[in-house]
């Protein structure tokens, strides 16, 4: 009986050593799961990492460059840097495309660039111009009311005693007109016609 009593000891504690095993087998199954998991997600999200930097790595003046249409020697040169450049919209024109579009050119350029936005009075322009401290000041004009607008701008201009700051004007210019408005002062006219090219380096170069 002594023996048999004996006998059922040992078979349950081979029993119990038996579940500990497994159980101790089926933690470290549960740990490496978990390893492989955490390994996997830290793969996937270094991979994803890896895919948006290189999705970033463009710099962001490549697809400016492509919308103003200036190869790419011309905007890593930046002709313009360190210039500071108004961009005003007098009178009543309503259209602003090919001030936007300048305004990118000569950022691309180097240059510093305000826009006044559309409908200003050429006072405005004029004070925006000296509040800024700009080395230049470019008027977008597509109403036909150059002569006037321009005039206008200069007369405010020597009102705040910034005769000094350079004027260019683009846009609808007729070529009868061009050389009256030179004659007001006007430091270079623009038309649409001219390469962004030209453009950019007509300006480093009466800036310069």
């Amino acid at each position: 009986m002594s023996a048999m009593n004996s006998t059922g000891s040992n078979a349950g504690t081979t029993g119990d050593a038996a579940a500990t095993a497994t159980a101790a087998t089926a933690t470290a199954a549960t740990a490496t799961a978990a390893t492989a998991a955490t390994a996997a997600t830290a793969a996937t999200a270094a991979t994803a990492a890896t895919a948006a930097t290189a999705a970033t790595a463009t710099p962001k003046h490549t697809a400016a460059k492509a919308t103003a249409g200036i190869d790419a020697a011309d905007v890593n040169e930046r002709p313009l840097a360190g210039k500071r450049i108004l961009i005003g919209k007098p009178g009543l024109d309503g259209h602003d495309i090919g001030a936007k579009i300048i305004a990118l050119t000569l950022r691309n350029a180097g240059a510093e660039v305000i826009y006044t936005g559309l409908r200003r009075s050429p006072g405005q322009i004029a004070r925006v111009a000296v509040d800024e401290g700009v080395d230049a000041l470019g008027l977008s004009i597509l109403s036909g009311s150059h002569k006037e607008l321009v005039s206008d701008v200069f007369a405010s201009l020597r009102e705040l005693d910034a005769a000094d700051i350079k004027v260019f004007v683009g846009g609808t210019i007729p070529l009868d007109d061009q050389q009256a408005l030179r004659d007001l002062g006007v430091a270079g006219v623009y038309t649409a016609d001219m390469p962004l090219a030209e453009v950019v380096a007509a300006l480093a170069k009466a800036l310069a």
